[in-house]
């Protein structure tokens, strides 16, 4: 199985793109590979006055990146929410259903159109406090990082 994280657009703050490859770096070590890339939109999407246009827009971009027989897990403010250790034994239990890819789809600032709603497999959320969806991205690196090493009972969650 591969993880694949999908991000809405591009990463603009240099400070979170440097955690983020840091984190990036670290998983190389751990089963599954994680890949990470970020989904251009049409700049066009961003002038459309209704932010459901542009919901439905941006959704019909990333669809395209999933495939059928992907395994999604979209997050979401109101998904639900993991201690670290549960985040941990959920991935576990992901990874021995036999999914050949495993994507965690970061929407945009407005959240996500009906259409990914209703593909995902699951939400999650990783706080009840709000983040912006460039923040997310380094935030699901470094938990997915920390569930690999609290399933290989390595020292770096306490």
């Amino acid at each position: 199985m591969r993880i694949l994280i999908l991000a809405t657009g591009p990463t603009q703050e240099k400070y979170l793109q440097t955690g983020m490859d840091h984190y990036l770096k670290r998983l190389k070590n751990y089963q599954p590979k994680v890949e990470y890339k970020e989904i251009k939109i049409p700049s066009k999407v961003y002038s459309y006055k209704d932010i459901n246009e542009i919901k439905k827009a941006e959704a019909d971009t990333l669809l395209t990146h999933i495939d059928d027989a992907d395994y999604l897990t979209i997050l979401d403010e109101r998904g639900k929410t993991y201690t670290s250790t549960a985040f941990a034994n959920y991935i576990s239990s992901i990874l021995i259903r036999g999914y050949k890819r495993w994507v965690f789809l970061i929407g945009g600032p407005f959240g996500f159109d009906e259409a990914i709603y209703l593909r995902a497999n699951h939400q999650i959320a990783l706080s009840k406090m709000t983040f912006t969806h460039q923040m997310i991205r380094l935030l699901l690196l470094e938990q997915i990082y920390r569930a690999q090493t609290i399933l290989q009972n390595q020292s770096y969650h306490h």
